[in-house]
This record gives C-alpha cells, structure tokens and sequence, in this order.
C-alpha cells in the first residue's frame, strides 16, 4: 500500500485532461478527448475515446499515436465520427473522418488554414469548418530566422467558414475577408448555414447574423 502525501503542483499539471464529451445519435455511446499532460514547448498529444453511456464497459481509446487529435463530432445516423487531427503535419490541424465500427481514420481534404471546429449537416451530406488563416510565409520565415517580433494589432489571423461535400469531397470557403465567422449553425434542411459575422478582433466590434446558402 502506497503511503499517503500531500497533493503537489506537479500533481495537478501532469494530470490527464478529459473534455468536449458527444454523446451519440442513439444515446448509447460518448465519446470524449483525454489529454496527456505536456510541458510548455512540448507537442500536445490528446486521444478520442469511446465509452457506453450505461456505464457496464469501460472507456476505451478509439485513436492513438502521437498526434493532437480532438473535435470529435457524430454524424447525424451515429456511423462516423468527423474529428479534427495534426497527425500529418505536427500542429496543423486538419479534418478526418472515421467509421465507428473501426477501421483507419480518412484524411479529408485540406483547408487552408488551422481547422477549429466542425459541424455536421443535418443530412450528413456536408461538413462545415471554422478555418484560421494559415500563418503567412514571411511570417513563418522570421519565425526561424527567431526574428519573431510581434506587433501588436497587426496581421491578425481571420478565422472563415468553410464547407466539405463527403459525396465527392468537393471543398468550398464560404466567407472570406476581414472578419471573423463564429458560431455557425445548420438550417435543419441542410440549405443554409446561419453564422455570426465580426468585423474585428477589438472590444467595440460589430456583431451582425448572416444567412448563408449551401
């Protein structure tokens, strides 16, 4: 038997992290991202599991490796989870797409940019994205040269929706520009998408709906 200690800072900072729990379609299953702890520097390295919600089974990985994958989202029947994963290119989060029944996880095609979340259509023809603007060139360069200076306001990184048709995997950017689209919600027909639209980063920015056809 271990002896008892008292609870350190390390303790808390290595703990592994658990979040984003999906519950699936038929309200048997959830699935959820474990973190294992990392260092500042470090690559974060975080998996999907899958666990009964009836709780008479225990939580079990549903991907591994080394990558940073989480975002896990159900399609609408329950038979694929869409997750957004680095495993191509370290920090560089892409879409995937998966089977639940198991078998290896499908790159979908790339965005351009940093994907943040996804959105499944109510049909599960279509997968939408929030997508950051891809790091520019230069500023990439500078970054290796450690010339990474940054001012403050300036090239800021927008983040757009984009949209994946899985039929043929035709991908699309919806908005573009400088502004933010956050928050974006399907119609429950899948023709539209309704988002919120920000036309800067600062405090007093406008705020104002939009309606977007698919």
């Amino acid at each position: 038997m271990q002896s008892k200690r008292p609870i350190t800072p390390d303790d808390v900072v290595l703990a592994p992290t658990l979040s984003d729990p999906q519950v699936s379609p038929d309200g048997s299953n959830v699935a959820f991202v474990l973190g294992e702890a990392s260092r500042v520097g470090q690559h974060e390295k975080t998996a999907i599991w899958l666990m009964p919600v009836a709780g008479d089974e225990p939580a079990r990985p549903f991907t591994s490796g080394d990558a940073h994958d989480f975002g896990p989202r159900w399609s609408p029947e329950g038979r694929f989870l869409a997750f957004i994963s680095d495993r191509h290119e370290r920090g560089k989060p892409q879409p995937y797409l998966i089977a639940v029944q198991g078998g290896e996880a499908e790159r979908l095609p790339e965005l351009k940019g940093e994907v943040k979340s996804l959105y499944w259509s109510p049909d599960g023809a279509m997968l939408a994205a929030i997508v950051v603007d891809a790091e520019p060139e230069e500023r990439d360069r500078q970054v290796k040269d450690l010339d990474d200076a940054m001012v403050f306001g300036a090239d800021w990184r927008f983040a757009h929706l984009w949209t994946i048709r899985l039929a043929d995997r035709q991908v699309n950017q919806v908005t573009s520009g400088e502004s933010h689209a956050v928050s974006p919600a399907w119609s429950p027909d899948s023709s539209r998408i309704a988002l919120i639209t920000v036309d800067s980063p600062w405090a007093d920015a406008t705020y104002s709906p939009a309606l977007i056809d698919c």
